[in-house]
């Protein structure tokens, strides 16, 4: 599989209107996460992520982010005061980010049990790290 500028902007429209560069650059940092798990759809929610926090889209996020309001805590104006109780961070701060984490969970699950002791699962299992040390 070859994630590319131009499927991803197919499959995620709102995006359609960032410069190919912008979107090249992040979907290159995305593919330094994704890049061994042969997912082309994990990169595209990881670069629709990093693009919504850079201000990038159309959806009321990245409005949010472009604004500097992407992880505000109170926002009035007038009569109106937009309140949130705690600032999500991280993935969670993004649909597209909530929407990539189910992925980054199935690569990086944290330790198995085995009948040998604990095997720390993300770093060396699927040649993350290489071999088993006692293979």
């Amino acid at each position: 599989m070859t994630a590319t500028v131009a499927t991803f902007k197919t499959i995620f429209p709102s995006f359609v209107t960032t410069a190919d560069t912008s979107a090249q650059y992040w979907l290159d940092r995305a593919l330094l996460t994704t890049g061994a798990w042969d997912d082309d759809h994990a990169s595209y929610l990881l670069t629709a992520h990093y693009l919504t926090l850079q201000g990038h889209g159309t959806g009321a996020e990245a409005e949010l982010a472009a604004g500097g309001a992407s992880g505000f805590t109170l926002i009035q104006s007038g009569a109106l005061k937009l309140e949130r109780a705690s600032a999500k961070t991280g993935y969670a701060s993004t649909s597209y980010g909530l929407q990539f984490l189910p992925f980054l969970r199935a690569h990086f699950g944290g330790p198995s049990i085995t009948s040998t002791g604990s095997v720390c699962d993300g770093l060396l299992r699927g040649g993350v790290a290489g071999a088993y040390p006692w293979a």
